[in-house]
């Protein structure tokens, strides 16, 4: 995972909270760490594309040997996804 640098993450979970051992897989995705700014803000809301995004996918990340890096990583390559959030007007 990155440090420092400019870049956007996209992270989900899902979670077994159901399960003693509390079970989950993680997936994160980040854009290019360099210092070009991603994404584009509108009166609509952000457009954040990852073209060719680093990505893992992980279900353990203890760090035991404090390496900063998941204990189990089960997959790591490149995504391409774009995320739009759009603004709403509140609503009281």
């Amino acid at each position: 995972m990155p440090m420092g640098g400019d870049f956007w993450t996209f992270v989900i979970q899902w979670v077994h909270s159901l399960d003693p051992t509390y079970q989950f897989h993680e997936f994160r995705a980040w854009t290019n760490t360099d210092d070009t700014a991603e994404g584009t803000l509108t009166d609509e809301g952000w457009t954040v594309p990852f073209n060719e995004a680093e990505a893992i996918l992980y279900s353990d990340w203890t760090d035991e040997d404090l390496d900063g890096v998941p204990d189990v990583l089960d997959w790591f390559g490149t995504v391409s996804f774009t995320v739009r959030i759009t603004r709403s007007p509140h609503v009281a």
